[in-house]
């Protein structure tokens, strides 16, 4: 069975200092992952932009929920580098 979860990385228009990688089926499903967690800060959907991060598809599945977390160990690594995320 083919994987249709694809990664996307999803931000506030309004705070350019953080993002997420979400695994998703598509990028509405992304944007409403975030916006119904309050992962990130936007009082509204629309307030949220997302983009395909293609090479991040491979690690669907590394972890039991559908994102990649800064505070797992491995995961952050991932994000350093692999995709050049950095704390601020």
């Amino acid at each position: 069975m083919e994987n249709r979860m694809k990664a996307y990385v999803v931000r506030s228009k309004d705070d350019d200092q953080g993002s997420v990688l979400i695994f998703a089926e598509n990028v509405n499903m992304a944007k409403l992952f975030c916006y119904n967690d309050g992962k990130l800060d936007a009082d509204k959907y629309i307030d949220l932009s997302a983009k395909r991060e293609k090479d991040a598809d491979k690690y669907f599945g590394i972890s039991i929920e559908h994102e990649l977390k800064w505070e797992d160990d491995e995961h952050r690594k991932i994000l350093i580098e692999e995709f050049g995320w950095r704390e601020i």
